[in-house]
């Protein structure tokens, strides 16, 4: 170090401790990792930092305001997201900050750092982790980097980066740290020649030429070199632990795809963009297994990726030429649109590929429309749900990248950040519930990040276990039904959660509900082909079909009912229909009690006048009143439960069972009562509002117990169900037994003339001797299933107990009555009820649990 710090004896102590703490950072973290492979000694490794820094820096100066790190420290120390930069000035930085938070005023810039980053770009070869990400690297660690523009000649280089964000995470289970977004091209220390193209590539051939090798029949071992205009950059797949991409290549009407298969290769993806002109050596040809009938070309061990920048030079002018500064829309080859249109235009939406279907099961009539491929670009301003991969565009357009893979570390898709889209699909009002121009990206689809976010955001990384998109694999939703299941996972989420459902629970509720409402004639049965999604023409994948606006039902929580409840209470309220013929003649004794009650009744059904609208929560009874009472975190409203909505004679029955239950009800009646207290002096004056001196009123729900869709049953619901099961099971089982026993008659009275029995009246003859003896001994612990919080059997040593058959005949209101006690009297919320034994009190060795009445249990006299 002294004959390194020699060398700048004309520098400030300042500037010295600065070069030696640079000089130690070169020692301790750079050298040891990339020393060996450049031949450099420390002190010449030192010289290549600094020959960088100031290089960028633009002056003799040092910037002795800037720490070094590594990359363990900023893994470590920086527990917050914020960003450095060796170009800025404070005028300069503050200038960006004030124009990113005037675009988006409800986020912050991210604070500024004064560190000093330097690594090896790497692709995790070293960690055996080539998963084609991009990685920074030194002797102490590496860190994920996400970069706007990325070369194959970076890898295992040693950089400097002038300018990069850093954004932390702290999730359980995710990466220590967080990860960087690199926003500048980062600058090799030590830069080597370059190779000229003539050793590295052999004969070039184009699209055109390797297509038609492609229809040829060609040997294995061929190795040919193509280039062309990247048309399709496919996503990352990973499929049993292999991971690779695809992209094709296109030259006018001719196009090839590539296969992207090799560890080594697979960083490609972070350097290949649409439009971008490359070429691509030693490809072989090969045939995929899961596109039978078609060749692809496939990169080996040898295959190097070589920019074209002159193509793209030129590329670039065009599009500088033909693009507008604002948001651009551009179509595919296929349809292409010479008057673009804004994407919340209605007429936008409207295409000669619209399928009308009649009703499928509902009331609503079923229309469907084909999706458009388009290219869009554009600036994040929400993050709608991170873990279906929902996002907001420009503030009106919605984006999902549920149909992707998932991107790690949400690839840099924050608040603010600039976005291309290419070979997206634009759906005009698929749900309801969602933005009305829906952006959703496919495998053919290609999303890139043109511009980081420089604000503060949280950042919540998804997870590869995600519910919603592991249901939407399962079940191979359309987007219109993936969009509904979100909307009411959220719904759910914030109404039930965590009281009644947990979080990990809340998507399997979401998804009972949605295909409840679907019904079960809807359900999607194909399965994706990923092959053909990704490379055959013309496109066709689950987003090139929808349905427009279903499912339409609307989620209400209790709060939302019992206010719109009491809106259409008063609003309702007509004072001379509630007054009788001779109205005109009453005075005003007579008139004000007409007024003072009154009752408003709507239907709640699918397919009224009304939109579709369905009811979910829990059904609890009140303690203080004794009713049921359907509720979520919002509110609780009461319900009047009856067994049959088709008889006239209707009588409140529910059994407890359902006491717990998460209900979804699509199908009910609005109960709303008036309570008034008025002053009128005639009924010249119901006009004027200032007779009225007090009102309120009382709202409720009427509701057939047929009409409870149960979502979540309580655990003596789950063992009635289960009860009901085992029973349809053993009917059906009898009714086989059935058939058979008339099958064997013939066959079992030849062999007794034989003097022998068959087989089957043998075991027939044993079940009934076994169930005989079962029948005349009391029933053990285990034969019936309890309607309790415990679904497992008693134990043998249980107290004896005793039960007792009635039936009630009549039953009076609860309120409050004297209770004596040995101690004390005191009043208490009690009712009373007149009951008729039908049968004697039976005492039990051990408890019988709750099943069906025994014949020794109706023994005895009635008896009131």
């Amino acid at each position: 170090m002294e004959e390194y710090l020699e060398r700048f004896k004309d520098c400030s102590r300042v500037e010295r401790a600065w070069l030696e703490d640079l000089y130690a950072a070169v020692r301790d973290h750079l050298h040891p990792a990339v020393g060996g492979s450049l031949e450099l000694s420390v002190e010449q490794l030192a010289e290549a930092v600094l020959r960088s820094v100031r290089g960028i820096v633009g002056s003799q100066s040092l910037p002795v305001s800037y720490t070094c790190v590594s990359v363990s420290e900023l893994l470590g120390r920086q527990r917050t997201s914020c960003c450095s930069s060796l170009t800025w000035s404070t005028g300069q930085y503050r200038e960006l900050a004030r124009e990113a938070e005037q675009a988006l005023p409800s986020h912050k810039a991210l604070p500024r750092t004064n560190l000093l980053l330097i690594g090896l770009l790497c692709d995790g070869h070293v960690s055996g982790q080539r998963d084609g990400f991009w990685r920074v690297r030194d002797e102490t660690g590496s860190v994920h980097c996400e970069v706007l523009e990325s070369s194959p000649l970076w890898l295992g280089k040693l950089m400097l980066f002038p300018t990069w964000n850093y954004i932390s995470q702290d999730a359980p289970g995710q990466e220590a740290g967080g990860y960087l977004e690199l926003v500048n091209s980062p600058l090799c220390v030590v830069p080597e020649l370059p190779a000229s193209p003539a050793e590295c590539l052999s004969e070039v051939i184009g699209v055109r030429r390797a297509a038609r090798l492609l229809r040829q029949r060609v040997s294995g071992g061929v190795r040919v070199c193509v280039s062309g205009e990247v048309g399709v950059v496919c996503p990352l797949m990973v499929i049993t632990g292999k991971t690779f991409f695809c992209l094709v290549l296109t030259e006018g009407d001719s196009t090839v795809p590539v296969l992207v298969t090799d560890p080594g290769c697979v960083y490609w993806r972070q350097c290949v963009r649409v439009g971008q002109s490359v070429c691509v050596s030693a490809l072989r040809v090969c045939s995929v297994r899961g596109w039978a009938g078609h060749r692809v070309l496939s990169v080996t061990s040898q295959s190097r990726l070589h920019p074209n920048p002159h193509a793209q030079e030129e590329s670039e002018n065009t599009h500088s030429h033909s693009d507008t500064p604002t948001h651009s829309q551009t179509h595919s080859h296929s349809e292409p649109d010479r008057h673009p249109q804004s994407l919340t235009d209605p007429h936008s939406g409207a295409d000669p590929g619209q399928v009308d279907t009649g009703p499928a099961g509902g009331v609503h009539p079923e229309r469907r429309k084909l999706s458009r491929v388009i290219s869009y670009r554009g600036r994040i301003t929400s993050v709608l749900n991170a873990e279906a991969g929902l996002y907001q565009i420009d503030g009106k357009v919605g984006l999902c990248l549920a149909y992707q893979p998932l991107r790690k570390w949400c690839g840099g898709l924050r608040p603010g950040a600039e976005i291309e889209l290419q070979n997206v699909h634009f759906l005009f009002r698929p749900c309801p519930f969602s933005a009305d121009a829906m952006l959703c990206v496919c495998l053919r689809s290609s999303i890139c990040v043109t511009g980081f976010s420089p604000l503060r955001s949280k950042v919540v990384t998804p997870r590869s276990d995600s519910p919603l998109l592991c249901y939407l694999l399962e079940r191979n939703l359309g987007v219109s039904e993936f969009l509904w299941l979100c909307y009411c996972h959220a719904a759910l989420s914030e109404r039930l959660c965590p009281r009644w459902v947990c979080e990990a629970r809340v998507c399997v509720v979401a998804g009972r509900l949605l295909q409840f409402v679907l019904g079960e004639e809807r359900k999607r049965t194909e399965k994706r082909d990923i092959y053909r999604e990704m490379l055959e023409d013309p496109h066709t994948c689950p987003l090139t079909e929808y349905t427009v606006g279903s499912p339409c039902v609307c989620v209400w929580s209790v709060r939302e009912l019992c206010d719109w409840m009491e809106k259409e209470c008063w609003e309702s309220l007509s004072l001379p229909s509630l007054i009788p013929r001779s109205g005109p003649y009453l005075t005003r004794a007579q008139l004000n009690p007409q007024l003072s009650w009154s009752t408003h009744t709507l239907p709640l059904r699918s397919g009224s006048a009304h939109t579709d609208r369905l009811l979910v929560g829990v059904l609890e009874v009140s303690s203080s009143r004794a009713s049921v009472r359907l509720v979520d975190r919002t509110a609780a409203v009461e319900c009047v439960c009856v067994e049959d909505r088709q008889s006239p004679d209707q009588h409140t029955a529910i059994n407890t069972a359902w006491m717990g239950c998460l209900v979804c009800i699509r199908r009910c009646t609005l109960v709303m009562e008036r309570f008034l207290k008025t002053d009128f002096p005639s009924w010249k004056h119901l006009d004027q509002q200032r007779y009225i001196t007090h009102r309120h009123c009382r709202v409720y729900i009427q509701v057939c117990v047929e009409d409870l869709h149960i979502l979540s049953p309580s655990t003596s619901m789950s063992a009635i169900l289960t009860e009901r099961g085992s029973d349809g099971e053993r009917a059906s089982t009898q009714q086989h037994d059935g058939r058979r026993e008339g099958e064997g008659v013939k066959e079992g009275s030849q062999r007794d003339e034989c003097g022998g029995e068959s087989p089957q009246a043998g075991r027939r003859k044993r079940k009934r001797e076994a169930d005989e003896r079962r029948e005349e001994c009391p029933k053990e612990p285990g034969d019936h299933t309890k309607h309790g919080d415990d679904q497992r059997a008693a134990p043998a040593t249980s107290d004896p107990c005793v039960s007792l058959l009635f039936r009630v005949d009549s039953k009076q209101g609860v309120a409050f009555r004297n209770f004596q006690t040995a101690s004390e009297a005191q009043l208490r919320l009690s009712f009373t009820a007149r009951v008729t034994c039908l049968g004697d009190v039976q005492r039990w060795d051990s408890n019988p649990r709750n099943g069906g009445v025994e014949e020794r249990e109706r023994t005895g006299g009635e008896r009131k």
